[in-house]
């Protein structure tokens, strides 16, 4: 790879970020000036240009990129991928941060990696979008995060997330998580203080710690001022018994003092630079919301041909703030698409990887020492 390659590569990634940023300011005010689909066709050319891997599925696809003429057309990125290969139109010393997932295993070469060369495209898209449905009614709030401080894990994507919430809202916050441990004597110190001083609180976390925290307060139910609220997020993955997402509604606000409608779930995850939220606390329904700058549909887990509306699919993404990683990603989670573009989560596909996922990753191992030309 040449210099100059790479200098081209990252002066072509730089404009797609601006290009990126500008559709979103323009999407939470006016009409972008540009349209998605012409802007998801470009990142994807970019990413056919400098990721080898991404251009392969794309011609075992047989996806002539410079003929694509929708989104809807980009073949999607397997989720597996990120963990088996460095998915990024960018080489590693170019990376400003390198998120994780969280996995089910202590072994690190099983964890899923984001590369970002900036995250000044993923922090509009979290800061864009989340305040619409978290706290529409203003910023005022006390901030409680069932999660580890941005700087213990510095690979957690939410965390990355939740502390430029912190740095939004108006109220103290506090973290409560020490790699599995949530500290119940803090949080329970922080309760009294809301309570007593009537202070509104937002708490974050995941819900396997929403479950600890739950079972700390099963004999000893509290009351949170009016207008708390709860974002709840991810699933157990092992760490805790699992619970169905209505009862763990139903338990927390018995136990916090919240109101059902105060509950906002939150889907994101580590391979998307975008997030979707509940409606409930916008008087919406409590299906989930994608922002402008993210398409979802849901496709057959054999052909991965996009399904009608209403039906059941597995979910495919077209995420216009993934600039340097998969602009398409393909995930192995079950939905149901409603024709006002909300969508409906109803858990993973059970057992191994949708067959159409697996031919997918078939397609990408013939060469194992490719790497980005940008």
């Amino acid at each position: 790879m040449t210099v100059t390659t790479a200098e081209a590569s990252l002066r072509r990634s730089d404009a797609l970020h601006e290009r990126v940023q500008r559709f979103i300011r323009q999407s939470m005010n006016a009409q972008p000036e540009t349209t998605f689909d012409s802007l998801a066709i470009e990142i994807a050319r970019f990413q056919y240009d400098t990721n080898p891997l991404l251009a392969r599925l794309y011609n075992a696809r047989q996806v002539q990129i410079h003929s694509v003429s929708g989104s809807e057309q980009l073949p999607g990125v397997p989720t597996d991928l990120f963990r088996l290969k460095r998915v990024a139109s960018h080489l590693a010393q170019h990376d400003r941060r390198c998120f994780e997932t969280s996995g089910t295993t202590a072994h690190d070469s099983q964890r899923g990696r984001h590369p970002m060369r900036t995250t000044a495209t993923y922090e509009l898209s979290a800061m864009s979008w989340a305040p619409q449905w978290l706290w529409p009614d203003g910023d005022d709030l006390d901030f409680i995060v069932l999660a580890a401080p941005e700087d213990r894990e510095p690979q957690s994507s939410l965390g990355f997330m939740l502390a430029r919430f912190a740095e939004t809202l108006q109220g103290t916050t506090s973290w409560h998580l020490s790699g599995e441990k949530l500290d119940i004597q803090s949080v329970r110190a922080r309760f009294a203080s809301s309570i007593r001083e009537g202070r509104r609180v937002l708490i974050a976390g995941t819900s396997f710690a929403f479950v600890h925290l739950c079972d700390a307060w099963i004999d000893d139910p509290v009351s949170l001022p009016a207008g708390s609220r709860i974002m709840q997020t991810g699933g157990f993955k092992g760490r805790s018994r699992e619970i169905s997402p209505d009862r763990l509604a139903h338990m927390m606000s018995d136990r916090l003092g919240i109101p059902l409608d105060h509950i906002v779930g939150e889907y994101g995850m580590t391979e998307l630079g975008s997030q979707l939220y509940q409606g409930q606390l916008r008087g919406g329904v409590d299906r989930y919301h994608p922002p402008p700058w993210l398409r979802v549909k849901a496709v057959d887990p054999l052909s991965l041909a996009p399904v009608e509306s209403g039906q059941i699919g597995i979910a495919r993404f077209v995420d216009l703030a993934n600039v340097d990683s998969a602009v398409a990603i393909q995930t192995a989670d079950r939905i149901r698409l409603h024709s006002d573009g909300t969508v409906e989560l109803l858990g993973r596909l059970p057992g191994a990887s949708p067959r159409g996922c697996s031919l997918a990753l078939e397609h990408l191992f013939d060469d194992e020492n490719a790497e980005p030309r940008g």
